[in-house]
């Protein structure tokens, strides 16, 4: 598969988790410009660090987190708020978002590129 010809792509080759999770702050905070995002992650241990972050910056009406630990009614009840617009940051991991769909998302940001490229796209 290929991405559509309308998306633009970045990479940002960062040292480690600190710096790349205050990358991700940094971004975040362009509350204009990254309007309703996505942040996909490999791992659950990931996703709750990065919520846990995004929720001390922006607050717990901001951002949720969904990954397998998270029971159904928590996993939809999150996907439901952010497809309404009640938070603009939705956390998740790989696995956790396969069959999301969400119309109007402004940024994707893979905090960890997937392993195979299919997961990617």
């Amino acid at each position: 598969a290929t991405t559509a010809e309308t998306i633009e792509q970045a990479l940002y080759e960062v040292p480690n988790f600190r710096t790349k999770i205050e990358l991700l702050g940094y971004f975040l905070s362009k509350t204009e410009e990254f309007s309703k995002v996505i942040v996909f992650t490999k791992t659950k241990d990931n996703a709750n660090h990065i919520y846990r972050f995004l929720e001390r910056k922006f607050g717990d009406e901001s951002v949720r987190v969904i990954h397998a630990n998270k029971d159904q009614n928590a996993r939809l009840n999150a996907i439901d708020s952010f497809k309404n617009d009640n938070i603009r940051i939705l956390v998740a991991t790989d696995v956790a978002a396969r069959g999301i769909d969400v119309s109007l998302v402004t940024h994707v940001i893979n905090f960890d590129v997937p392993i195979l490229y299919e997961e990617y796209v």
